[in-house]
């Protein structure tokens, strides 16, 4: 979240006021500082760092950001490669949480993140209306065979809907043809990433019960005869019928 300690609190107030209308949304926010001095405090109010780019800053002060976040137990992530390669050693050598984009890695980029165990979080529909991507780039199919652990984002909401349903078909369509992976890189790959995969991400005995129910009757729906593929290449936000967010524990 940019906009420093007021950016982070104005979020918050936001999932606040969700929540007082039933919609609540459990949100982990990583916010980008506006100055040194507001450090301490920035982390306090949020669950860690999300920096632009490697570029961006001097690499004394990344590596004092990572620390800073460190010592307070908090998210140190990174934009990386997301316009070309020129930031992502940089990035690397940070071992960051997260790492965002990741376009234009190379293979051998790639296989420093699956040896290092970092997960990726990219965003599809944004590289392309920034002009940044293509068909091959990113290239999820080797992020997946080499075992890395992504999810998907939508980036900047000036440039996308935060819609996941949009997110999913894309990738689905254009760089992924395997419905499962798309739907767990959606769902169950950001619990993980979250640390929050021991009690939501998937619907499972003895997690909470988080969940969504979408309308098989809707005009958009009705007569699939595969339901996970309609779900990540054809649903929408009108087909959802209810958001479960009980905070109780689904049973068998």
């Amino acid at each position: 979240r940019e906009g420093g300690v007021k950016g982070v609190k104005a979020l918050k107030s936001s999932m606040r006021d969700l929540s007082a209308k039933k919609k609540s949304i459990r949100g982990a926010v990583l916010g980008r500082p506006e100055s040194e001095e507001e450090l301490d405090v920035l982390l306090k109010e949020c669950d860690g760092l999300g920096i632009s780019g490697a570029n961006d800053l001097e690499f004394e002060d990344l590596v004092k950001l990572r620390s800073i976040a460190r010592r307070h137990g908090k998210y140190f992530a990174i934009h990386a490669g997301e316009r070309d390669r020129s930031d992502i050693d940089t990035a690397l050598s940070l071992d960051p949480d997260i790492l965002i984009h990741m376009t234009h890695a190379s293979p051998g980029d790639l296989k420093h993140v699956a040896d290092s165990g970092i997960p990726i979080v990219i965003c599809p529909r944004s590289n392309f209306a920034t002009g940044v991507a293509d068909v091959s780039k990113p290239d999820v199919k080797k992020m997946v065979e080499l075992g890395i652990c992504v999810a998907l984002g939508t980036d900047n909401v000036m440039l996308n809907s935060p819609c996941l349903f949009s997110e999913m078909e894309f990738a689905s369509k254009i760089f992924l043809n395997d419905d499962v992976e798309v739907l767990r890189m959606a769902t169950a790959n950001g619990a993980k990433i979250l640390g929050i995969d021991g009690e939501t991400g998937v619907i499972e005995a003895g997690k909470t019960a988080n969940f969504t129910v979408i309308n098989k009757n809707s005009n958009n729906v009705r007569y699939s005869k595969n339901l996970m593929r309609t779900v990540v290449r054809r649903a929408r936000a009108d087909d959802i019928l209810a958001i479960v967010n009980k905070g109780g524990v689904l049973r068998r």
